[in-house]
């Protein structure tokens, strides 16, 4: 799992415990406690939080599935969720999507060949109208959790869980290697994530899991990227097709 944000860190106790776990408000006080408020204010707006509830902060299904997620803005990831669970994305289109969200943006001047599907290009256009409805309700409750929407790099997500070759991926980008492998190895641990969540459709979990196994291959796998010069033998041209010729 990875960095817990403070929107799960709210309903840790609803991770934990599943369906119906209150979450009581903090005793805290000051900003930390007014944040808490306010989140919580969100969360309802969100249905994540049931406000009939006796107290309000009983936690509903959505707000588990919030709950189970780890990042800097978990409801926005599982807004993204439900969105491509509707849309019955295809595993690389999901992977696409999910790519989509990470704090990865194209730089002005950067060649990538790989475009989005026409099915990827509708769910982001969706998307993009929860990210502003998302922002303004944040803006309304004071708060400023990031909400990510790029769709510069997906495409290349999209192809390599499509079965794209790793020199191909080279050769269609002008990225460094470095920031290749990252987009690929934060999108293929995303998946992951999204492939393990409870309260999330089950086809969206079977198209998680095949683009993590579409994804988990050399040179994108544990640590084989930097056991490439060690790996590789001196000489020929082994290396230089590691690397995708470049």
């Amino acid at each position: 799992r990875g960095r817990r944000g403070a929107i799960a860190g709210l309903l840790e106790s609803l991770g934990r415990g599943g369906v119906g776990r209150e979450v009581a408000p903090a005793s805290e006080g000051g900003d930390a406690l007014s944040q808490f408020r306010s989140i919580g204010e969100l969360l309802r707006c969100y249905g994540a939080l049931d406000g009939d509830s006796a107290d309000g902060w009983e936690a509903t299904e959505f707000g588990a599935l919030v709950a189970s997620l780890s990042g800097e803005n978990e409801l926005w990831l599982a807004l993204v969720l439900m969105e491509a669970a509707a849309a019955e994305l295809e595993p690389p289109q999901l992977a696409a999507v999910l790519a989509a969200t990470l704090d990865e943006r194209l730089r002005p001047n950067t060649f990538v060949r790989f475009a989005p599907s026409e099915a990827v290009y509708e769910t982001v256009d969706v998307l993009a109208d929860r990210a502003a409805e998302l922002q303004r309700a944040q803006m309304a409750a004071g708060l400023s959790f990031p909400v990510g929407l790029d769709a510069g790099l997906c495409g290349l997500v999209e192809a390599w869980a499509a079965g794209e070759g790793w020199e191909s991926l080279v050769a269609g980008t002008s990225l460094d290697l470095g920031d290749l492998f990252r987009l690929l190895r934060r999108s293929l641990e995303l998946l992951k994530t999204v492939s393990a969540v409870p309260y999330v459709s089950e086809a969206a979990k079977a198209a998680a899991r095949a683009a993590v196994r579409a994804c988990d291959r050399y040179p994108i796998a544990e640590d084989e990227l930097m056991a490439l010069p060690e790996e590789e033998p001196g000489g020929g041209e082994e290396p230089g097709e590691a690397r995708g010729g470049a």
